[in-house]
Formats: structure tokens, C-alpha cells, sequence
């Protein structure tokens, strides 16, 4: 395992929790950055901007709620000034 693929998985963990409604992305940032976290549906359009600031080291959770969403496979994508992240999860109503 590459270096790279190691600090991003030690440093941005992100788990998620499948509610039916809510979802749940807990991730850690090692050092202050720009953080932008996004979620798009599964044809890759944007549906929600959860964050798009700076943000001191420390872990963090963000909950997504999709009650407005149908049922479907969602993407999320964590991106810091040095890595990005990207995960799946599963909207069910």
C-alpha cells in the first residue's frame, strides 16, 4: 500500500452509518484546510453541498439528511487541500 493511500486512510476516516433517512460521514482532519464535502447522485449531479470552508484539525461529523431524496445509491466526496476521499451510501425510505 502506497504511502499516500495510508495517510488518507489514517488521516480522513470516514464512516458511514445506513439510516433510513439519515446519513451519518465522520471523518479527521490532521491539519487546518479547506474542506469541501459534496454529495451527488448516482448519474454524478450534484445534490447537496454539506461543507465548503476551512476548518481546523479535529474530527468531525456531518450528518446528511435525504428525506427530500428518492431511494438510491448516493456518492460522497470529502476533498482537503492535500487529499480526497470518496464513498457510497444507500438512501432508503
Amino acid at each position: 500500500m502506497s504511502i499516500v493511500r495510508s495517510i488518507i486512510l489514517v488521516c480522513i476516516k470516514i464512516i458511514q452509518i445506513h439510516l433510513i433517512l439519515l446519513q451519518k460521514i465522520r471523518f479527521t482532519l490532521p491539519e487546518a484546510d479547506f474542506v469541501t464535502l459534496k454529495v451527488y447522485d448516482i448519474l454524478g449531479r450534484e445534490v447537496k453541498e454539506l461543507i465548503n470552508e476551512v476548518k481546523p484539525s479535529g474530527e468531525y461529523e456531518v450528518e446528511f439528511n435525504g428525506s427530500n431524496l428518492p431511494s438510491g445509491t448516493y456518492i460522497y466526496k470529502l476533498t482537503t487541500g492535500k487529499y480526497s476521499a470518496v464513498g457510497k451510501m444507500t438512501l432508503m425510505k
